[in-house]
């Protein structure tokens, strides 16, 4: 997507852009956060595709310094509005595939929230090494992607109360998802970890499921039988380290 759909999308951002803060139902987010560390006041922290501020807005006070990095003015204009509360924050309007130290300070924590879901395997590729150069080297990352097998299941349970819906028309080769008009890559877990351990140089990996409710997900009423599995998004925990592997929660 350009700068300019972006800016569109920055005035209609909770219809169309899934917000798993806000959506983080069981605080799978807060409970990571603060799992890896008790207390972030001394820490700086860097919101790589901040949209319009919703991780600020819920945990920014807990941080010594906040830098909400976005591509849309539109969106930063948004996020200022609904963070006028968070004091400790500045607002970046650039390009993270690009990003440089000189841009942020290096941070002690990089969150980076559903912002790696191009089409295009090179930009996620840009991304992820933007998430390695902005973080120090003690630092860690929590980044959040579609999970492949999420969309899977729902496809599934979309059939069966759809009965006329058909299997995973919407899926295609690569992991990549069509709704609507837009193309967005969704990661199997196993994908996400050697995906990102290739691109930013990071080796310890940790990796859990942030559910959402169906309501985010479909526009049609499931039924009872099929609510057992909410959908989920993969959280991954990362950073430095001479040690490797992966684990779920």
């Amino acid at each position: 997507m350009t700068r300019r759909d972006w800016n569109r999308v920055a005035s209609v951002f909770e219809a169309e852009i899934c917000n798993i803060v806000g959506t983080d139902y069981r605080r799978v987010l807060g409970r990571a956060l603060f799992g890896i560390r008790s207390d972030w006041s001394k820490s700086v922290v860097v919101d790589l595709g901040c949209g319009i501020g919703t991780f600020i807005k819920r945990f920014g006070h807990k941080f010594k310094l906040i830098y909400g990095v976005d591509y849309s003015k539109h969106m930063l204009d948004r996020a200022q509005r609904l963070c006028g509360g968070v004091r400790n924050v500045r607002w970046v309007l650039a390009d993270i595939r690009k990003l440089r130290a000189r841009s942020v300070p290096k941070a002690d924590l990089i969150v980076c929230l559903n912002v790696i879901t191009s089409a295009s395997a090179a930009v996620r590729a840009e991304i992820m090494r933007s998430v390695g150069r902005v973080t120090s080297e003690e630092g860690w990352a929590l980044v959040v992607v579609p999970s492949l097998e999420s969309e899977i299941h729902a496809a599934v349970m979309t059939s069966a109360v759809e009965r006329k819906v058909p299997l995973f028309r919407h899926l295609k080769p690569g992991g990549l998802v069509r709704r609507g008009d837009t193309t967005q890559k969704y990661f199997t877990k196993d994908e996400i970890v050697q995906s990102l351990g290739r691109h930013t140089g990071f080796g310890l990996f940790h990796v859990r499921k942030v559910w959402y409710p169906w309501s985010a997900e479909l526009e049609i009423s499931i039924p009872p039988q099929y609510r057992l599995v909410p959908p989920w998004d993969w959280l991954v925990i990362c950073k430095r380290s001479l040690d490797s592997g992966a684990t779920a929660a």
